[in-house]
């Protein structure tokens, strides 16, 4: 779970976690991408859909401070605030980013 919460930006994917993720994270399966998103969504550290393929959205950090006591094993708000805001891996496509700017899941800014 802290994988999701560690990686680079807003918007998580199976296939971000395998290309960018850390060395020993990159043989993820999506099977263990979903247990973890959906854990970490019964959480309420997220919204996970299901569009072209299986999508985690981070909630923000002024969001995820109020349920900061949730993953404090996880990962620290600092970890979270710095990869929150990186840019989205390339792998996150144009037409993923634009799809969930139009369900208003993520701000237009954040890529």
């Amino acid at each position: 779970m802290s994988a999701i919460l560690l990686s680079k930006g807003p918007v998580v994917t199976p296939s971000a976690i395998q290309k960018n993720g850390p060395h020993y994270l990159r043989h993820v399966s999506k099977k263990q991408f979903m247990n973890a998103a959906t854990k970490l969504h019964q959480m309420n550290l997220g919204i996970l859909v299901n569009l072209t393929s299986a999508v985690f959205v981070k909630k923000t950090p002024v969001e995820a401070k109020l349920m900061e006591e949730h993953y404090t094993d996880l990962c620290t708000m600092d970890q979270y605030i710095d990869r929150y805001f990186q840019p989205l891996p390339r792998i996150i496509s144009s037409y993923l980013r634009e799809k969930l700017v139009a369900m208003g899941l993520m701000e237009k800014m954040l890529y």
